[in-house]
């Protein structure tokens, strides 16, 4: 009987944590400690404008240029306060859709 509770406790825990988005939060702040120039995340994200190529190369080289300036520890917080409505609408999909299912 202990043994059910605390299988449903989990199951439960989980499922709560997963509705609230503590795995995006999870996933986007280990994104942020883990970045490194090789990381293509940025680029995926804004790479379906049909000026992708300007777009996403735009928003790549602001997020770099962050992460050189701030480091891990507050790049992720600047780069999401400094992003039109539109742009923190789209990056949040993206991480809900695409990037949510990594594992770091």
């Amino acid at each position: 009987m202990k043994q059910l509770k605390k299988k449903i406790r989990s199951l439960i825990l989980k499922l709560v944590a997963k509705h609230f988005g503590y795995e995006i939060v999870n996933q986007w702040v280990y994104f942020g400690y883990n970045y490194g120039s090789s990381d293509n995340i940025i680029r995926e994200c804004w790479g379906d404008y049909s000026q992708h190529c300007t777009m996403a190369e735009h928003f790549y080289q602001k997020f770099d240029a962050m992460y050189d300036r701030y480091g891990s520890n507050a790049v992720m917080n600047r780069f999401w306060v400094e992003l039109g409505s539109e742009h923190r609408a789209k990056l949040y999909k993206y991480f809900l859709k695409d990037y949510a299912n990594r594992h770091f």
